[in-house]
């Protein structure tokens, strides 16, 4: 049997922080990625895995920051999306389904 499953990292939130300029260039604002990894089988996501990582970068010179405390706020603000549950949500839709079944006998 031919089984796929694996872990995915994906990008859930992108902004762009004009309060902080780069060191490196001078140029004004920073993009924010925050990341997240999800457990999928047959590409379907079942659950979220490890933590939210967040990498600031500056658009100009393409060099990674870090603003002591910053992408710690990003990674708190940002939430995981509903949809890296789907498998979990499918499972529970189709248990409920099943013990109606058995319970009323529809």
């Amino acid at each position: 049997m031919f089984i796929l499953y694996g872990r995915v990292p994906v990008c859930i939130n992108r902004d762009v922080d004009n309060e902080h300029s780069c060191s490196n260039c001078n140029s004004n604002g920073v993009n924010v990625a925050v990341y997240r990894s999800y457990y999928h089988v047959f590409f379907l996501p079942v659950f979220p895995a490890g933590v939210k990582s967040a990498e600031i970068t500056c658009p100009n010179c393409r060099e990674s920051k870090w603003f002591k405390g910053q992408a710690a706020l990003y990674e708190k603000a940002t939430r995981t999306p509903l949809y890296f549950y789907s498998g979990v949500l499918i499972l529970a839709g189709i248990m409920l389904l099943f013990f109606i079944h058995i319970i009323f006998g529809i």
